[in-house]
């Protein structure tokens, strides 16, 4: 019986002493420093992370990798390609400014047009209204004129003129001149004037 708790003294403190180190074992991650050399200098796979390198060493270049005939032609043609697309990318460049240029240029015009436009919108216009007041005037010459001169006057003048100035007249000093004229004019006058009505 005395043999009892002493056994069972052992087993607990093993099971103490194991809880213990189940406790205080870190993961391969957080191994300490000097294990982690120790790791290095014998070369233990299950360290954590490649070995560190070596700083005493001189930098070796890495090897060059030799190309074949293949790849060499490759190569070149990418690099052409490149070249070509490089170029094209510069001439489309330019003709984008030139486009630019051009738009703006065409603009400008557009806007001298229009202002042009309305200039010469607002002469004709001013003419319309100064022929018709002076237009008007011919009519009241011709209205107070004597009828045989008015229509020595009209004979001399464009049939479409003479027209337009009989139909302004009134009706009987329009009749008056008609009668006046040599009867072949009269009669090219007369019919003119069926026309326009």
């Amino acid at each position: 019986m005395n043999d009892k708790p002493l056994n069972s003294k052992i087993l607990y403190t093993f099971i103490l002493v194991f809880c213990l180190f189940l406790t205080s074992a870190r993961p391969a991650y957080s191994i300490p420093k000097p294990v982690e050399d120790l790791c290095t200098k014998f070369n233990l796979r299950f360290c954590a992370g490649p070995p560190p390198e070596d700083k005493t060493k001189q930098e070796e270049e890495p090897p060059k990798h030799e190309f074949t005939d293949s790849e060499r032609k490759i190569l070149t043609r990418l690099v052409e390609y490149q070249k070509q697309l490089q170029s094209k990318e510069s001439q489309l460049e330019q003709r984008e400014s030139q486009l630019r240029s051009l738009k703006e240029d065409i603009q400008r015009q557009i806007e001298q047009l229009e202002l042009m436009q309305k200039s010469i919108a607002q002469d004709i216009e001013a003419k319309k209204i100064l022929d018709t007041d002076q237009f008007n005037k011919a009519v009241n010459f011709y209205d107070k004129m004597e009828s045989p001169k008015a229509a020595l006057s009209l004979s001399q003048l464009d049939t479409k003129t003479a027209i337009q100035i009989l139909l302004k007249l009134k009706e009987k000093k329009s009749s008056e001149i008609l009668a006046s004229m040599k009867p072949d004019k009269a009669a090219q006058l007369i019919e003119g004037m069926t026309r326009k009505q």
